[in-house]
């Protein structure tokens, strides 16, 4: 939990092994900004990611492009000096292609 005032940001990489050899991908930068606001709440940001998959065998897709991007709300229940307890809502917003 980010402290009252205060941001987080996590960010990472994403490699994908789909069954084998024939498919792959990768998501980066898997970001999340957390802001903290009083008596234990945050409020999140996920931006889009970048996303490039690949799927071989007998009829081949790849697939490349930007995620979603989703806002949220965490709120803290429990917290231990090992260990936390959180609920938290996610919204995704729409996003992608019509057709």
């Amino acid at each position: 939990m980010a402290p009252p005032g205060r941001i987080v940001l996590e960010a990472g990489y994403q490699t994908v092994d789909q069954r084998g050899p024939e498919g792959s991908g990768f998501n980066f930068p898997e970001l999340e900004l957390s802001f903290g606001l009083a008596d234990g709440n945050e409020l999140m940001l996920l931006p889009p990611n970048y996303l490039d998959q690949f799927s071989g065998g007998p009829a081949p897709l790849r697939v490349v492009g930007y995620g979603p991007t989703s806002i949220g709300f965490r709120r803290e229940i429990v917290s231990h000096s090992l260990w936390q307890l959180a609920a938290e809502e996610i919204v995704t917003l729409p996003s992608g292609d019509p057709n």
